[in-house]
């Protein structure tokens, strides 16, 4: 369901909680996954991210996942390339 199709205020918000909570529960399934590139890229940022996951936050979640896929670089993290876990990362943050 697209969320821009939705007119009813409590429909929306309930999809948008649904989203988030997807969110957190896709990260805890492929966490183990992406933490060497998180790790590597990001130092101290991984334990964070669980958190948020863990406590259900995944509006902050999917912020910061975006911010590291835009500044991942580009000539290892791509669908040629695919890097062990960037499968599993693009599941997570592509809704």
């Amino acid at each position: 369901m697209d969320p821009k199709d939705i007119e009813n205020p409590q429909a929306e918000a309930d999809f948008k909680a649904q989203w988030a909570k997807e969110t957190c529960e896709k990260f805890l399934k492929h966490k183990d996954k992406i933490q060497w590139f998180i790790d590597e890229y990001f130092p101290n940022l991984f334990p964070d991210l669980v958190i948020l996951a863990e406590s259900g936050h995944g509006n902050k979640l999917a912020k910061e996942l975006s911010d590291i896929w835009f500044f991942l670089p580009d000539s290892k993290f791509n669908i040629i390339e695919n890097p062990p876990g960037w499968s599993a990362f693009l599941e997570i943050i592509e809704d």
